[in-house]
């Protein structure tokens, strides 16, 4: 028996360390805040989206496609690293929730003040019940072993601690994320 489900039980024991390794790089981001090594830098989040949304294509289901739209934004001064986490995050939550068909679209916008990324997929929507839930630390709808609850709490830290936030945006028909960002230093409270 042990011969011939050792590889199966390995597997099994990989899987589970690699998501302790998960919840414990999250628990870490969310008890630090967006602590970074590199300091606040000028950098153009247009980048930042358009290197995440590339990485992100290649894991996508056959049926899912990922569409980007870059509005003209000025570059600010932040630390790119953890916003990309918080694309990341975003972009996984979009497909985690469609599953294998529908497509994600994301598009940046600057209105002279504000920096806006909206991240909006196809899935089955959020619950009426669940909204004021999802930036709460550890709550999550996934099932168990499939989210640690904080990913959007993160997102939501990391974004204030650069002087924005990110909502859920109940106006529209589809499930739609909706990051601010200050375009300059003067309106950053952090």
């Amino acid at each position: 028996f042990v011969r011939e489900d050792f590889f199966a039980c390995l597997s099994c024991v990989r899987e589970g360390v690699d998501r302790v390794r998960a919840i414990q790089q999250d628990l870490r981001s969310f008890l630090r805040g967006n602590v970074d090594d590199a300091a606040n830098h000028e950098a153009d989040v247009n980048d930042g989206l358009r290197t995440t949304v590339e990485m992100m294509r290649r894991g996508l289901p056959p049926g899912v496609t990922i569409g980007l739209e870059l509005g003209e934004i000025p570059p600010i001064r932040m630390k790119l690293g953890p916003l990309k986490q918080v694309f990341l995050n975003l972009i996984q939550n979009a497909m985690d929730a469609m599953g294998n068909s529908g497509s994600i679209d994301v598009k940046s916008a600057f209105d002279g003040q504000w920096i806006s990324i909206r991240v909006t997929d196809d899935g089955p929507g959020i619950s009426a019940d669940v909204r004021p839930l999802i930036f709460e630390p550890f709550f999550t709808t996934k099932g168990v072993g499939k989210g640690s609850g904080l990913g959007l709490a993160v997102c939501r830290q990391i974004l204030t601690g650069h002087g924005g936030d990110v909502f859920l945006d109940e106006d529209t028909s589809r499930t739609s994320f909706v990051i601010l960002l200050p375009a300059t230093a003067e309106q950053r409270v952090a």
